[in-house]
């Protein structure tokens, strides 16, 4: 399990300026939102495309999964998936387990654990199949579901003058089986643990639009 909560860290109300822990959308089959428990992290998910953006006072910056199971940070493409699952764990706690398979190649299911929170949505029709705020509902659910290739994504301060700090997203471990995840973020980590950089950003202040690509997708040209 892999669900710590950073209130010291939350950014402010005015910051957000939704409401969290809850799913917004507009109208029925319309793109829905959801701001984590935290406040620093907003979820937007519009079918097969899933934008994750890092909620701060300055340049935010987002990771998408879309399509065919891409992965860009920035509007940076810098890798595809490597299975049929993909899970990234937010710095505040929060999972999201996303889910592709052979019939749907684009991702069709996700799940979001958030503390206490879980949420199931049905990608294809842009609509919520399950919201609890049980956390032995969560925990169940949670381990109910391999996580498969899994990464982490967190904001790092930069106290230097002028600076805020960037986004810094690696690979940590895959779960092929169902079952409690590896603890790889708290000491001792689990023998099963990977430290894979995958990118990060440039400085939200200074450096906003930059993205340094830190690894090599051998499917991809570009990369």
């Amino acid at each position: 399990m892999m669900r710590r909560k950073r209130i010291s860290e939350s950014m402010p109300a005015s910051a957000v300026n939704d409401v969290r822990g809850q799913v917004k959308q507009a109208a029925a089959g319309a793109p829905m939102e959801y701001v984590t428990i935290n406040g620093n992290w907003i979820i937007k998910v519009d079918h097969a495309t899933i934008n994750v953006t890092r909620n701060t006072l300055c340049q935010a910056s987002t990771l998408q999964s879309w399509d065919l199971r891409h992965e860009n940070l920035n509007a940076k493409h810098l890798k595809n998936w490597w299975g049929d699952r993909r899970s990234l764990i937010l710095d505040d706690g929060t999972k999201i387990t996303m889910h592709a398979d052979s019939v749907h190649t684009k991702v069709h299911k996700m799940s979001i654990y958030d503390g206490q929170i879980s949420i199931e949505f049905d990608n294809d029709n842009n609509t919520v199949l399950h919201q609890s705020i049980d956390p032995a509902v969560a925990q169940l659910r949670e381990e109910a579901e391999a996580d498969g290739e899994t990464g982490y994504v967190e904001f790092v301060p930069d106290n230097s003058p002028g600076a805020t700090g960037y986004v810094y997203f690696r690979n940590i471990y895959t779960q092929t089986n169902p079952g409690p995840a590896p603890q790889c973020l708290v000491m001792p980590v689990d023998a099963s643990c990977v430290n894979e950089p995958l990118s990060t950003t440039g400085d939200l202040f200074q450096y906003p639009k930059q993205v340094n690509d830190l690894v090599d997708d051998p499917r991809l040209i570009h990369t």
